[in-house]
């Protein structure tokens, strides 16, 4: 064996005990991250933004080149309304360049010894994203310097939805000290750079498509900070929920879990995470299958895998897909008022929680007080939960009629004995009918929430 080989192996166990602690902590402040080449296999343009970049991992694309202009656009307008020199907004952010940088994970060589460049994009990005949301949100956009009703981009609906879900896509982040410092240059114009992010990522929940105790949950609660957008938008998602992922185990289908007894209620917030259990009663929160949807999700996901902090966002998909089979389930469900869309099919919604499972690593979360699929799988195995066909039938009014005496087998040994006795006793079939009748009342009062 080469000495140098060995000589070298024990200098780098050397290096590695002594730089140990220095990764770690690297790694520990990594926020914003390149999406695992797994989720690109599996959707490889849902990850890309398809209109603006944000932070440095996109700038410069060719494709995405048409926004910049509008982006020093913007920044000139934020000059205006603030009345702030970008000599002070430089010199604020320059003191936290080292803190920007540890936020990205494997960022770029050229990015790392351009203090100018890197410090560039921070402002324009940030004040360009700033601006986006004032323009559209109430009631900022009648503010001085707002723009015009006509302006291309920051008054066209469908572009700002684009750009709303271009700033949800992991990679196309920057980290949130940067709205937070700029904002300060804007306190008497921005009360609140955490509201006015919530406002313009869940305005739809102000236009009364919710009921008003559901959406008081995302508007009058304390304000959520986070490590950027992604991070503030999933944890607005899932704040006050209880439901956690696991059980490998799955429970029915909706429609299964109907059949056996359930019933499906919409929980009283939009927490992805408010979802329980309780008497046979299984609340779930209702959610907007939009065009944006899958994009959002599957993003949010992407986050957590590569983060390691919280599976909220997986559980809940786990969990839908688990009760999604096919369009029945989710005709269902949009019946109930849990599953919202105007643009996609009953069976394109069924196919898209399907597949938003694919490529994840289910991390199962310890401790849980209450594991949700567990009990509603317990609730389903009991006998007396389970319809008896060709035995009993239920009609709309409650009433009950037995076909034969098949019904016999739908009951225990001992109820089985008190038939037999009565029959063989009177010789009748007039007593035998009464014994059976006395016996299914007999079932039925232990049993009244069977009906």
């Amino acid at each position: 064996m080469s000495e140098a080989w060995v000589s070298r192996l024990t200098s780098d166990i050397g290096w590695l005990n002594s730089t140990n602690a220095l990764m770690a902590e690297a790694w520990s402040r990594h926020s914003i991250y390149d999406v695992p080449d797994t989720f690109k296999r599996i959707s490889p343009q849902i990850h890309k933004p398809s209109t603006c970049s944000i932070g440095p991992r996109y700038n410069g694309d060719l494709n995405l080149l048409r926004m910049e202009r509008h982006k020093h656009r913007a920044l000139l307008n934020f000059l205006i309304r603030c009345q702030v020199s970008i000599h002070d907004i430089i010199r604020a952010l320059r003191k936290n360049l080292h803190d920007f940088r540890a936020c990205y994970q494997d960022l770029d060589t050229f990015w790392m010894k351009n203090d100018d460049e890197f410090l560039k994009i921070m402002i324009y990005d940030g004040a360009f994203m700033i601006e986006i949301m004032i323009a559209t949100v109430e009631p900022y956009e009648r503010t001085p310097s707002s723009y015009h009703a006509k302006d291309p981009i920051f008054k066209k609906p469908y572009l700002v939805e684009d750009l709303r879900v271009d700033m949800l896509r992991l990679d196309n982040q920057i980290p949130m000290k940067v709205l937070e410092i700029l904002s300060k240059f804007c306190k008497n114009k921005i009360q609140s750079i955490h509201q006015l992010i919530r406002h313009f990522f869940f305005r739809k929940y102000e236009e009364g498509r919710y009921d008003i105790s559901q959406t008081s949950t995302i508007f009058h609660l304390p304000e959520i900070t986070g490590h950027h957008l992604l991070d503030v938008y999933k944890k607005t998602l899932i704040q006050h929920g209880g439901y956690h992922h696991t059980s490998s185990r799955q429970p029915l289908s909706a429609v299964e879990l109907q059949e056996a007894g359930v019933i499906f209620q919409c929980s009283e917030t939009l927490s992805l995470t408010d979802i329980c259990f309780t008497k046979g009663v299984l609340c779930l929160p209702a959610v907007d299958v939009d065009e944006a949807f899958e994009v959002v999700m599957r993003n949010l996901i992407a986050y957590e895998q590569a983060h390691g902090e919280g599976q909220e966002v997986t559980s809940y998909v786990f969990f839908m897909d688990g009760i999604v089979n096919n369009d029945k389930d989710i005709a269902l469900l949009r019946e109930k008022g849990i599953i919202r869309s105007g643009v996609s099919s009953d069976k394109r919604i069924a196919d898209l929680f399907n597949g938003l499972t694919k490529g994840i690593v289910a991390k199962v979360v310890d401790n849980v007080d209450v594991d949700v699929t567990k009990d509603i799988n317990e609730y389903c195995n009991r006998r007396w939960n389970r319809p008896f066909p060709g035995f009993i039938n239920v009609d709309l009014n409650g009433r009950v009629s037995c076909w034969g005496l098949s019904i016999c087998g739908a009951f225990s040994v001992r109820k089985l004995c008190l038939i037999s006795l009565l029959h063989y006793e009177s010789g009748g079939a007039q007593l035998m009918v009464s014994s059976v009748n006395l016996t299914l009342c007999l079932w039925l009062e232990n049993n009244m929430f069977f009906i």
